[in-house]
């Protein structure tokens, strides 16, 4: 698994059916494999927790495992001679972040069901002393029946409506056995700082659309499923 990753979010554009759109995505992410620094990928539905910060609008999220150095996926793909646009494309509504994992965890296996809470710490708070909280509630929060494991990454907005003034800048990421309606009534009473309510966040669950995919060998082939969805 990579200790990089790009998260990219989307709603398809008025007038274009989710068939339409799926179809279109699925080509496009085996494309994106052939990119250089593009390792492997899994597609999701997006169920919004917390609204009012982007990315809570979209519906469906991309998780690209990366490695160093990835190249220009426009560029590199136009050399190809593919990645070709639908007509559509330019009314894409997404935000994508890249993300490298924090030291001390290993990185996710990208499962079926996840729970993304983007985060920065509120005015006043330095990033180490929220760094410092956030360990420690990532520890507490896998220690609830539900949720398999967590990391954390320090994140950049790469592109879309992903905010650059104020940027969200961290991620803590849960791989959950079990949908996070049925988890969150476990989580309890915690202890929460004096500022947690100041935190700027969107926090959503991710369940697979289909099997995660892996860039081919060598040939340039298209990327082959890995893994079947749990659901």
């Amino acid at each position: 698994m990579s200790r990089a990753l790009r998260l990219v979010f989307s709603t398809p554009p008025d007038g274009v059916e989710d068939a339409e759109y799926h179809a279109w995505y699925e080509e496009h992410v085996h494309d994106v494999l052939l990119v250089p620094g593009y390792r492997a990928a899994r597609r999701f539905r997006v169920d919004a927790y917390r609204l009012g910060w982007p990315p809570t609008g979209h519906r469906f999220l991309t998780v690209y495992e990366q490695g160093p150095r990835p190249a220009d996926i426009r560029r590199h793909l136009a050399a190809l001679g593919r990645g070709h646009e639908p007509e559509w494309f330019g009314r894409l509504d997404f935000a994508s972040w890249d993300c490298v994992l924090k030291p001390g965890y290993d990185p996710p296996t990208l499962t079926g069901e996840m729970f993304l809470a983007l985060s920065s710490p509120p005015e006043g708070v330095e990033a180490a002393a929220y760094d410092d909280y956030y360990r420690g509630h990532l520890l507490e929060n896998v220690a609830v029946e539900g949720i398999d494991s967590g990391c954390r990454y320090a994140v950049t907005p790469v592109g879309g409506n992903a905010p650059r003034e104020d940027p969200l800048t961290h991620l803590a990421l849960y791989q959950l056995t079990e949908p996070m309606s049925r988890v969150r009534p476990r989580l309890g009473q915690m202890v929460l700082p004096p500022w947690f309510g100041a935190i700027r966040f969107a926090s959503v669950e991710a369940v697979a659309l289909g099997p995660r995919v892996t860039r081919a060998g060598d040939g340039g082939q298209a990327a082959q499923p890995m893994e079947e969805t749990p659901r």
